[in-house]
C-alpha cells in the first residue's frame, strides 16, 4: 500500500461551491471545516427567525405556532410529505439535470458519514424552516414566501440550476402543511427528512464513485 502526498489525495472539482458561493475543492475526506461552518451558519438563522417568528406568532396571538394545535398530526403530516418528495426524488434522478445536480453536490459535500448527514439535514432544515415558514411566511404569504424560497438556492454554475426550481417545489409543499397544521413542527419534519436522505443518497454517490 502506497503513501500518498496531501495533493494527490486532492482532486479538482467545481470552480464554484453553490452551498457556499465561493471556490470549492472536494477532499476524499469529510468536509468537517464545512459542516462546522454550515453548524454555526444555520443555528445563527434559526434563532433570527425563531425571534421574528416568535414576535408574530405573539402578534397574531397564535402561540402554539411550533407544535401546533395537535402536535401528533403535525408529525403525521410532516413524515407524509417527505416521503413523498423522497419518492419524487427517485423518480427526477432519471432526469438529466437533477441528476448533474447531485453529481455535483458529491463533488462538493464529498462522503458523509450518516450522523453528519442528520447533523446537516436537522441544522439546514431548522434554520431555515424558522426564517421562510415562521418569520416570513405570516407576513408574505405563501406564495412569495416559496418564490423567496427557491430565490435563496439560486447558484452561481449552471449545472446547478434545477436546485431552486426543486427549492421552489419544496417551499409550496412546506409552506401548505404549514398553514394546514398551524404549526412549524410539520414543515420542518419534512425538510430535515428530505435533506437527510438526499445527503445520504449523494454521499453513497461519492462512496461508489471512489470503490470504482
Amino acid at each position: 500500500m502506497t503513501n500518498r502526498s496531501p495533493d494527490e489525495r486532492r482532486v479538482p472539482v467545481a470552480k464554484r461551491d453553490p452551498l457556499t458561493w465561493g471556490n470549492a475543492e472536494a477532499a476524499k475526506e469529510p468536509p468537517t471545516g464545512f459542516l462546522r461552518g454550515a453548524a454555526i451558519f444555520y443555528g445563527v438563522l434559526a434563532m433570527i427567525g425563531g425571534f421574528f417568528a416568535h414576535r408574530t406568532a405573539v402578534a397574531r396571538e397564535t402561540p402554539d405556532w411550533i407544535l401546533g394545535p395537535d402536535p401528533l398530526v403535525s408529525l403525521g403530516v410532516g413524515l407524509l410529505l417527505g416521503v413523498l418528495f423522497v419518492l419524487l426524488s427517485r423518480m427526477l434522478e432519471a432526469v438529466g439535470s437533477v441528476r448533474e445536480l447531485m453529481s455535483g453536490f458529491a463533488e462538493v459535500l464529498g462522503p458523509l458519514t450518516p450522523l453528519q448527514c442528520l447533523g446537516l439535514a436537522v441544522a439546514s432544515s431548522l434554520g431555515e424552516e424558522m426564517v421562510f415558514r415562521g418569520a416570513l411566511q405570516p407576513v408574505l404569504g405563501l406564495v412569495w414566501t416559496s418564490l423567496l424560497f427557491g430565490l435563496c438556492h439560486v447558484p452561481f454554475e449552471r449545472r446547478f440550476l434545477a436546485w431552486p426550481l426543486l427549492a421552489i417545489l419544496a417551499g409550496f409543499g412546506f409552506g401548505l402543511v404549514a398553514e394546514r397544521t398551524g404549526s412549524i413542527l410539520a414543515p420542518f419534519i419534512a425538510h430535515a427528512w428530505i435533506n437527510g436522505w438526499n445527503l445520504r443518497r449523494i454521499s453513497q454517490t461519492v462512496s461508489s464513485s471512489n470503490l470504482s
